[in-house]
């Protein structure tokens, strides 16, 4: 995928722009599953992507995972965050860090060119690019954005039938990971400080965030927010 995301990256930008962000495109990309009852994606514009358990339940498929995690490592690509959220420092609690990601939360068009970005990378290293618009679907995106990519479809070129390649977790293995995710998740309970901070991430896909999506943000905004520790690896700022 990441050889496929430097490829896409290098015809829509330049290859100046992959050299400058090279890391990204390398093993020091990670991505996590992390626990919440929120079915949601997000980055944190660094080093790290994440995918919390209920939307990794909500795929259907390695293809529709794969989409929702490259979705979110294309806001990374498109630096999105480093553009839109102001820093809060390297030694900011989390709290106020997420708080940056509400109150400069992204726009649709930025949640638009993420989705065109991701659905070239998704179809270039050889996923089925109908399960990106399946994936939208189950994670509850809006109709318009779901016919956007849809209509993408009809599009792709010829040499995508060459992309093509086999699952490396077919229908039943996939299925194993998600159980085990969920029996992982559920031997330790997180605290309740990393919980709320989870929560009020926005949603990368529903067309607005769920109640307890903005009673978590609006626990944030309260004066002891800036109390709350910093328990949660937040990874790397995009490098200049």
């Amino acid at each position: 995928m990441l050889g496929a995301a430097r490829d896409v990256m290098k015809e829509q930008f330049s290859s100046r722009a992959v050299e400058e962000g090279e890391w990204k495109f390398s093993r020091e990309m990670q991505f996590h599953v992390a626990k919440s009852s929120i079915p949601n994606a997000f980055t944190t514009g660094g080093h790290h992507v994440y995918i919390l358990l209920p939307g990794l339940q909500k795929c259907q498929n390695e293809d529709e995972l794969a989409a929702a995690l490259i979705h979110s490592y294309s806001h990374t690509l498109l630096r999105h965050i480093e553009r839109n959220i102001p820093p809060a420092g390297p030694d900011a609690p989390a709290g106020i860090i997420v708080l940056r990601f509400v109150e400069h939360r992204f726009n649709p068009k930025h949640e638009q060119e993420a989705d065109d970005l991701a659905f070239r990378i998704h179809a270039r290293a050889g996923w089925d690019p109908v399960a990106f618009v399946s994936m939208l679907e189950h994670l509850g995106a809006e109709r318009g954005r779901v016919a956007a990519i849809g209509s993408k479809l009809e599009r792709l070129p010829p040499a995508a039938q060459e992309w093509s390649r086999p699952p490396i977790a077919d229908a039943k293995r996939f299925e194993e990971h998600q159980a085990q995710a969920a029996a992982t998740a559920n031997q330790k309970r997180a605290p309740q400080a990393v919980e709320r901070l989870l929560a009020a991430i926005p949603n990368c896909f529903l067309p607005e965030d769920l109640a307890a999506q903005r009673e978590a943000q609006r626990e944030l905004m309260t004066p002891a927010s800036s109390e709350t520790p910093n328990t949660f690896e937040k990874g790397q700022r995009e490098r200049r």
